[in-house]
Order: C-alpha cells, then sequence, then structure tokens
C-alpha cells in the first residue's frame, strides 16, 4: 500500500498543475480522475484530490461519492480568490455530511484563458456576468468586484507557494502515522 495519490479533474490544466506540484512536493504518483478507477484508490492510505469549480460542482469528484471522507484531503481550484470567497454553498453540494466532517479542504485561486473557453463554458461565464452585473447594482462585493475586472480576459493567479499549507497538513499526517 503506497502512503500517498494525488488525483485530479481539470478541464482547462491549472488543477493539473497544482496536482503536480503537489505529487513532486511529496514523491507521490499523480493520476487524472477521468483515469483512475475506485479500486485503485483504495492502495493508498491517503488520498488527495483536487477538482476545478466549474458553476457548482466539482471536476472529477464523482469517483469519490461514496468515500467517506476519511484520509481525504481535498483541494478546489478556482478563478475566485480564497480570502474571499464562501465555498460553502459548493462543498454542501458535492460532498456527503460525512465527507465535510472528516475532509480536510483547502482552496486554491487557479487562472482562466476566455479565448479558450470551451462553447459552454463560455455561455456559462456570459450568464454569471448579467448575474454579477444585476447584484452589482445592489449589493456589490469584493468576490463580484474581481469577477467583473477579470472578466473576458487571460488572467492566471497560480502560485506554487499556496500549496505550503496542504502539504504541511499532509506531512503532519504522515508523521503521526508513523
Amino acid at each position: 500500500m503506497e502512503k500517498v495519490g494525488v488525483i485530479y479533474g481539470s478541464h482547462y490544466g491549472t488543477t493539473e498543475q497544482y496536482a503536480e506540484w503537489i505529487a513532486e512536493s511529496l514523491e507521490a504518483p499523480v493520476f487524472e480522475a477521468s483515469k483512475v478507477s475506485k479500486e485503485q484508490l483504495e492502495n493508498f492510505e491517503l488520498i488527495i484530490f483536487g477538482g476545478g469549480l466549474y458553476a457548482s460542482g466539482i471536476k472529477g469528484f464523482k469517483l469519490l461519492k461514496e468515500h467517506s471522507g476519511k484520509n481525504l484531503v481535498l483541494f478546489t481550484v478556482g478563478l475566485a480568490d480564497p480570502q474571499v470567497t464562501n465555498y460553502q454553498p459548493v462543498l454542501q453540494h458535492n460532498l456527503s455530511d460525512e465527507q465535510l466532517q472528516h475532509a480536510k479542504i483547502f482552496h486554491l485561486r487557479g487562472g482562466i484563458d476566455y479565448s479558450n473557453l470551451s462553447k459552454m463554458h463560455r455561455i456559462m461565464m456570459t450568464v454569471k456576468k448579467k448575474d454579477v452585473e444585476k447584484k452589482m447594482k445592489l449589493n456589490p462585493n469584493e468576490e463580484d468586484r474581481e469577477f467583473m475586472a477579470t472578466y473576458n480576459k487571460k488572467v492566471d493567479f497560480l502560485d506554487r507557494q499556496t500549496i505550503a499549507p496542504l502539504l504541511d497538513y499532509v506531512k503532519k499526517e504522515l508523521r503521526s502515522d508513523v
């Protein structure tokens, strides 16, 4: 049985990049969620799963729908700044109560290049923009202002240093298992 496996679901590459950095730092194998089976996950004492945030979903997380959340470290990657964003609605939509109770969760900031978006994602972002514009008239917040400032632009917020708390947590967990 291996100590740690890093699994990710990424559509445009930012979550994949974080997963590769994490795996490299921990000298752990890394797998794309669509290419790994539930049975393979049983070979790891600790699973680190990274999923890109799309609408209210976490890319690839359906692989872990039945997982208890014990020995699970989840990191999400989205466009919004984790310092000003409330992820509870997304987490509650995707994780079971047991997973919410047991999993250790981290949020990282990715990026976006509107010129590379799929047609569906482009439509979703246009709809979100219209919703945010309405909200801005009534009750603007920092998350909405940041969204509007980056809308229809290429932005990259990837930062290898932001994985440090996740790495510290995993290393501490691995030491406590010895």
